[in-house]
């Protein structure tokens, strides 16, 4: 089984608490790239903190995460901070979840709550080599606009969801029971982009 990223574990432990309500749904919806701008720029500060937290005993004191990611964490929470509304809708949209059946874990304020908890486990379970590739990544983060960087991040997960459609078509074939990977919707190619491509 193919590793799978912090995200995508922590939408998939949101969609088993909509059991068996997920489980009767069909193929899950796709999220619209602000969506996902939304969901990462909002867990961003926990992910943050949770990779400091976890790779401290392994990092020297002058790392970039020892040093500054609490500075790091509150700038991306004042820019996602907002954006939970965004965020919350859209994972309770992948879930599956039937609102009229889960109404305490529908409030957002339980969500988030829910959701942050469940960060920290995922990103224990970083190595202590990768550690030093975390304090790089996030050092790398500091000077990018988080608008931008969250923009860049979605770009690429859209890249990867587009690629897997087909692949994941096949295996609902084969296994009913098949779980699709975090979709993202295809963006419209700008009109007449068809024309100027033909030769």
């Amino acid at each position: 089984m193919k590793p799978r990223s912090p995200l995508s574990l922590i939408l998939g432990a949101l969609a088993l608490l909509a059991t068996p309500v997920a489980a009767q749904t069909k193929a899950k919806p796709c999220l619209q790239p602000e969506e996902v701008d939304a969901v990462l720029l909002s867990l961003a500060p926990k992910l943050i903190e949770a990779a400091s937290t976890t790779c401290k005993p392994y990092l020297p004191e002058t790392a970039y995460l020892n040093q500054s990611s609490r500075a790091l964490a509150e700038r991306y929470r004042a820019i996602g901070a907002p954006l939970w509304p965004v965020a919350h809708k859209a994972m309770l949209k992948i879930s599956g979840m039937d609102k009229a059946k889960l109404n305490p874990l529908i409030d957002a304020d339980a969500t988030r709550a829910m959701i942050e908890s469940l960060i920290p486990q995922a990103i224990a379970k970083i190595k202590p080599k990768e550690c030093v590739a975390a304090d790089r990544f996030a050092s790398l983060l500091d000077p990018l606009p988080p608008q931008n960087l969250a923009g860049l991040f979605t770009t690429i997960l859209q890249i990867v969801s587009e690629d897997n459609t087909e692949k994941n078509v096949e295996k609902n074939k084969k296994n009913p029971h098949w779980e699709d990977d975090l979709r993202i919707c295809p963006v419209a190619a700008p009109a007449g982009a068809a024309e100027r491509a033909q030769p």
